[in-house]
């Protein structure tokens, strides 16, 4: 028992951290090798403007109290108000599949709270920075469009640019629409 703390370092070394990292791909999997990817940058700085409007957006969409002092991040409830304004939510992609996404983005943010010693967290273990959730806009159209499309209508295979597509004819304009009636039900009522 004297060498204990050396012995459970000895254990998350070779067999918990590989079995996180590895086995269960819980902080990297293939979607987040893609957003890893110069094409995906440069896919999401040229959607950058349009997309940080409607981040800003609802990221103040939470009026709780609690979520009051997190104006610049994503809660899940916003995540999910998002998802339902612009009709996201259907047979294919649901309520447990973003939720599941979203836990996928901040599983980092989780797994390595703890490892800061001494350290207060910032409280945001349960939010979405602008980049986590452009990864969940990625997440979101895998699950409800790539992945549902037969492999010979995919084309080439190029993930990025149909993605790119997606924001530009599905994604943007249905937000805008959405944002419009958000704030015309709000000045008349």
């Amino acid at each position: 028992t004297a060498d204990l703390p050396g012995s459970l370092e000895s254990l998350m070394e070779r067999h918990v951290a590989p079995h996180v990292n590895d086995d269960l791909q819980l902080e990297t999997d293939a979607l987040s090798e893609v957003m890893a990817g110069k094409r995906m940058a440069a896919v999401l700085r040229r959607h950058q403007k349009e997309l940080e409007r409607i981040y800003t957006f609802y990221a103040a969409g939470d009026q709780s109290l609690a979520a009051r002092g997190a104006l610049d991040s994503l809660n899940v409830k916003e995540m999910a108000m998002l998802c339902e304004d612009l009709c996201l939510f259907d047979s294919k992609y649901g309520a447990r599949e973003m939720l599941a996404a979203f836990v996928r983005v901040n599983i980092d943010d989780e797994l390595y709270e703890a490892e800061e010693e001494g350290e207060e967290g910032d409280g945001d273990e349960s939010e979405l920075s602008y980049s986590e959730w452009t990864e969940m806009l990625v997440r979101i159209f895998n699950g409800r469009e790539w992945a549902h499309l037969p492999k010979e209508e995919r084309g080439s295979g190029d993930f990025e640019m149909a993605f790119s597509g997606w924001i530009d004819n599905c994604f943007v304009p249905t937000a805008h629409v959405a944002i419009k009636q958000k704030k015309r039900s709000k000045g008349t009522g």
